[in-house]
């Protein structure tokens, strides 16, 4: 009998994608927080400008979003079962990842800070979550 490989919740492929598709997200993100600090500069004590900051921005974004994303990933896996999400085309994958991660962090932000209008944090749900879901699907069809 031949044995059928199914994927699993965690393996290293989806290790492979939520570090892949957070450090990309993490990398736009940290960016786009640079560009931001120095287009509206804080003044004060604190620097928030310059390659340390963006670096720091860096770090936090990868080892929040990648444990977030490692749990959501396997989590959907767990669900839904590998072999039907496998079926998804890349795209439709990353689309799905971005309303899933959109709506995951517009619930999180709003239960936690009551804050429902919260568009910005929300977008970078969105980014985590195409970018994971879009790296995930890619690694499967190798």
């Amino acid at each position: 009998m031949a044995e059928v490989s199914s994927p699993r919740a965690v393996d290293w492929t989806v290790l492979k994608a939520a570090l892949g598709g957070a450090g990309v997200a993490s990398m736009i993100t940290a960016a786009a927080f640079g560009i931001d600090a120095q287009l509206h500069p804080s003044g004060g004590p604190l620097n928030f400008s310059g390659p340390p900051f963006v670096a720091t921005v860096f770090l936090i974004s990868l080892a929040i979003g990648a444990t977030v994303s490692l749990i959501s990933l396997s989590a959907a896996i767990a669900i839904f079962g590998g072999e039907r999400l496998q079926a998804v085309n890349s795209p439709l994958a990353a689309l799905i990842g971005a309303i899933a991660g959109l709506l995951l962090v517009w619930v999180a932000v709003g239960l936690a800070l009551g804050d429902w209008r919260d568009f910005k944090t929300t977008a970078f749900g969105a980014l985590y979550g195409a970018c994971v879901a879009g790296f995930w699907s890619h690694l499967v069809r190798r």
